[in-house]
C-alpha cells in the first residue's frame, strides 16, 4: 500500500502517468488514510484527476465527494493565507520591518502552478529583522501575548489565520547553532530582496532564497524528526526546492552544502535523498548527496509510522500534555536516532532546560 501511495504522489507531480495496478475499493480507502496522515490530500486528489479513467473505476463516489470537498477547502485556505501574507508584509513594512515568509506559503509558491494551491498549509511563519527586543516591543504595542519561546512569538493579529513571528529563522539545540545563526545572517540581504509572484494573481510575497532554504528546511525536518515527528508534506517541500537548483549558481549550492556538513547533517541528508527518490521519484541529477539506502529505509519507516508532525504515532498520544513525560520521551528519541546526530543525547536536554528556564524567567508560557 505504501508503494501504491508513492506512485499516486508521483503521478500528481508528473513523474508517472499511471499506477502499477488498478486500486480496489479497499485500496482507495487506504490511500485516503495515507494522504490524510501525511497531509497530502490536495496533492493526491490532483493525482487522481490525472489517472487513466479505468484506474479510478473503483473509487467510491461518497469517498470521492468527501475528498473533493476537502480539496476545495484547501484551495480556499491557500487563497486566504496568501492574501494575509501580502497584508501582513505591507503592514510591517510601514513600521520599518524587513520581512520574509518562511515554510508554509513560502514553500507553496515553489510548487508547480497547479499544485501550489493544493498544498495543505497551516499558519503563517514570518521572519522580522531586528532581533528579540525590537520584535517583542512591537508585539507588546500591538497584540501583546505570553505565547513566546526562544524562536518565535504567536502573534494574534488575525481572527482567521494563525501567525508566528520569528525573531530567529530557526535554532538548533546544540553549540552548532552559532554556525547556523551566522549563516542565516549572511543570507538576510538576499532573502529580503527575493520577491516571488503568487500564481494567478498580480501580487508577490518576499520569501527566502534557495541558498537559505536548502539549509533552513533541512534543519527544520531534522529537528522535528527528533521532536514530534515529521511527515511527507515537509519532504515534498524539499523535493520542489531541489527542482529549483538548476536556477541557482553552483557556488550558492556548494555554500549550503558546506554549512550542512559543518552542522553534522551529511548522514541525514543522504538518508533524505533516498526517501525523496523512493517516494517522489527524484531525478539523479537533482541529488545533492549520495542516497543511503540503509539510513533511508529507517527514515522512511519512521515517517510513515508517525505521519504529519507525529500525529499518527501512537507513542505520541498525550505525551506533550505533560512536560516531564515529553522531556524524557524526546530524550529517548535522541538515542533512537543516534545515527543522525551522535551528540543530541547530550546537548538536547541542556538546551531544552535552558529554553524552559528562559521562558519562566520572562513570564512566558
Amino acid at each position: 500500500m505504501d508503494k501504491l501511495f508513492f506512485e499516486l504522489l508521483q503521478v500528481a507531480i508528473g513523474n508517472r502517468t499511471s499506477l502499477s495496478i488498478t486500486p480496489t475499493t479497499d485500496d482507495w480507502d487506504n490511500l485516503y488514510s495515507h494522504a490524510l496522515q501525511q497531509t497530502l490530500l490536495g496533492v493526491c486528489f490532483y493525482g487522481i484527476q490525472k489517472l487513466p479513467k479505468e484506474q479510478v473505476d473503483f473509487l467510491p463516489l461518497p469517498l470521492k465527494m468527501q475528498w473533493l470537498a476537502i480539496v476545495v477547502k484547501i484551495q480556499k485556505q491557500n487563497e486566504l493565507l496568501n492574501y494575509r501574507c501580502i497584508e501582513l508584509q505591507r503592514i510591517l513594512s510601514k513600521v520599518d520591518f524587513r520581512t520574509y515568509i518562511m515554510k508554509g506559503q513560502g514553500n507553496a509558491i515553489l510548487y508547480d502552478e497547479k499544485l501550489c494551491f493544493l498544498r495543505q498549509s497551516g499558519d503563517i511563519d514570518i521572519y522580522l529583522e531586528g532581533g528579540y527586543k525590537k520584535v517583542i516591543d512591537y508585539v507588546n504595542r500591538t497584540f501583546p501575548t505570553k505565547d513566546v519561546n526562544e524562536l518565535e512569538i504567536h502573534y494574534h493579529c488575525f481572527n482567521d489565520v494563525e501567525v508566528e513571528i520569528h525573531y530567529k529563522p530557526f535554532v538548533m539545540d546544540s553549540p552548532k547553532d552559532k554556525k547556523l545563526q551566522s549563516f542565516f545572517k549572511e543570507c538576510e540581504e538576499g532573502n529580503f530582496a527575493n520577491k516571488l509572484s503568487i500564481p494567478k494573481t498580480d501580487e508577490h510575497i518576499i520569501v527566502p532564497t534557495l541558498e537559505f532554504n536548502l539549509v533552513h528546511q533541512l534543519v527544520h525536518i531534522h529537528h522535528h524528526l527528533f521532536y514530534e515527528g515529521i511527515g511527507l508534506r515537509q519532504l515534498m517541500d524539499y523535493y520542489f526546492l531541489l527542482q529549483k537548483t538548476g536556477d541557482s549558481s553552483t557556488d550558492s549550492i556548494n555554500k549550503s552544502k558546506k554549512v550542512i556538513h559543518q552542522l553534522g547533517l551529511d548522514r541525514f541528508s543522504c538518508a533524505l535523498m533516498y526517501v525523496l527518490q523512493v517516494v517522489f521519484g527524484l531525478e539523479c541529477n537533482k541529488l545533492l548527496w549520495s542516497p543511503s539506502k540503509k539510513d533511508g529505509i529507517f527514515l522512511l519507516n519512521e515517517i510513515m509510522r508517525s505521519g504529519n508532525f507525529g500525529q499518527s504515532d501512537v507513542q505520541n498520544k498525550g505525551i506533550y500534555q505533560n512536560k516531564w513525560k515529553s522531556f524524557w520521551y524526546i530524550h529517548f528519541k535522541t538515542f533512537r536516532y543516534w545515527r543522525f546526530d551522535h551528540w543530541a543525547w547530550f546537548w538536547s536536554p541542556i538546551y531544552r532546560i535552558r529554553g524552559f528556564a528562559w521562558r519562566k524567567v520572562n513570564g512566558y508560557n
